[in-house]
């Protein structure tokens, strides 16, 4: 018996040519386009939050800085947080190479690095680079400071202590030893100056002047920094403004809105 393989009932297979690459459907590359839309909308908040909040921590650490320089400076000069003598701005007596203590000038050394003297937030600080009055954070000045006895009754009022020397209205100063209740008296904040949409050397909390001075400024998702003469370094929104001493009843919302009179 012979077995014969020239007729084998299984067909040949056929092989097609066919390219080494894949074309994508327009609908494939639209739910492509729609995912990753979906997750871009989805990661910049978290984004746009996280850089947010680095910025406020480089600001209190800005803050604190400021707070530290200034404390450094009274310990070398009697006592004297300089807020403005003899016509310069705590920026300029604290980050210059010159210490200027009450009653006259001694060669001395920068405390703080300009730097520290800007909040990050603060899209205007550039213009510190040609005033040391704008761009900066502010030190707080208090109402009535056209003459002695009206400093000294808005002291009185807020029961903060003896607290400031006084010589006139462009130059002043304070003692961190006569703080009363240093652990609530507010110093340097972030601040803005309407005209100029920066911050400023000085703010107010308790006069109604409009938007013609310097107002705390809500730099941080709707609360700002502040620096306390205890040294500690605090956040505070609008809810928190009636709690404060003084009261804060003037603020800017944020970098980019007029003043708001409560």
């Amino acid at each position: 018996m012979s077995i014969s393989f020239q007729n084998t009932r299984f067909p040949r297979r056929k092989f097609s040519v066919r390219p080494s690459f894949l074309y994508f459907s327009l609908i494939e590359l639209l739910i492509v386009i729609a995912i990753i839309a979906i997750l871009a909308g989805m990661l910049l908040p978290a984004l746009n939050r996280a850089r947010e909040s680095a910025m406020s921590a480089q600001c209190s650490s800005n803050l604190k800085q400021c707070i530290a320089g200034s404390q450094l400076y009274a310990n070398d000069f009697g006592d004297v947080l300089p807020a403005y003598l003899n016509g310069d701005p705590w920026v300029k007596t604290l980050t210059a190479n010159l210490g200027i203590p009450v009653g006259g000038k001694i060669q001395g050394t920068s405390y703080i690095s300009p730097k520290v003297v800007r909040c990050p937030a603060d899209r205007n600080s550039h213009q510190y680079l040609t005033s040391t009055t704008r761009g900066t954070y502010g030190l707080w000045r208090f109402a009535g400071d056209s003459t002695r006895e009206k400093v000294n009754t808005c002291l009185d009022n807020y029961k903060l202590g003896n607290i400031l020397g006084w010589e006139s209205s462009a130059t002043y100063w304070f003692y961190f030893s006569k703080m009363k209740r240093a652990s609530i008296t507010m110093l340097f904040a972030d601040t803005l100056y309407w005209s100029t949409r920066s911050g400023h050397w000085m703010w107010r909390a308790d006069t109604a002047a409009g938007n013609v001075e310097a107002a705390f400024c809500l730099r941080h998702s709707h609360r700002g920094n502040i620096a306390y003469g205890d040294g500690h370094i605090g956040q505070i929104g609008r809810n928190e403004f009636g709690t404060c001493t003084p009261q804060i009843l003037r603020f800017h919302p944020d970098g980019d809105s007029d003043i708001i009179i409560l």
